[in-house]
């Protein structure tokens, strides 16, 4: 598990990188910087070390598992929020280049930013197919559990079924009973 979770941390981190890069491009080099990188690289490994560390001690096990929920799911909301924002302003940047003479060195910097937001996007897309076999999995298997169960719980149902339709006293007996309900009586 300690993969998955560092790939998902990484592909928050970088998604964070690019919306920094595409919204806040003038600020970018004060906001991004090396000791700041290391220092979130550095925080994303010890968080999904954690879990690891946590999972084989039994009574542990449920808040490893927790962990890694509450891990996982900020961590695919932020690459959505962030691709999402970032696809916007890239979106926004363009019809303004196509609009208006800009000076090239802009327009040569926003083309690199806009070609590395399609790499991540790639990549990103990428990792999200590689969970959909787990996800349908999960699915499929909470389903099946639940048709399993149903079988087993129908048998409970066809067995009265299947006596009344064998036994024929036993037929006549659930008949008549039927028959005084109907009546109103006792």
């Amino acid at each position: 598990m300690f993969p998955s979770v560092e790939s998902l941390l990484m592909l928050a981190l970088l998604s964070i990188e690019r919306y920094i890069a595409m919204k806040y491009s003038l600020r970018y080099s004060s906001l991004v910087t090396t000791p700041r990188l290391t220092i979130v690289v550095f925080c994303s490994w010890i968080i999904s070390v954690i879990p690891v560390i946590f999972h084989p001690i039994p009574a542990t096990h449920l808040f490893a598992k927790w962990f890694i929920y509450v891990t996982v799911m900020p961590s695919i909301l932020i690459i959505v929020y962030c691709h999402t924002t970032v696809y916007f302003v890239s979106r926004r940047h363009m019809k303004r280049i196509k609009t208006e003479q800009l000076p090239s060195e802009g327009k040569t910097k926003f083309l690199e930013e806009r070609k590395a937001f399609k790499t991540t996007s790639i990549i990103i897309a990428l990792v999200f197919l590689s969970y959909v076999p787990i996800l349908t999995y999960g699915i499929l298997k909470d389903i099946l559990r639940d048709i399993v169960l149903s079988c087993v719980f129908l048998n409970s149902l066809l067995n009265p079924i299947v006596d009344c339709w064998r036994k024929k006293d036993l037929r006549e007996v659930i008949v008549e009973l039927l028959h005084i309900r109907q009546n109103g009586g006792g």
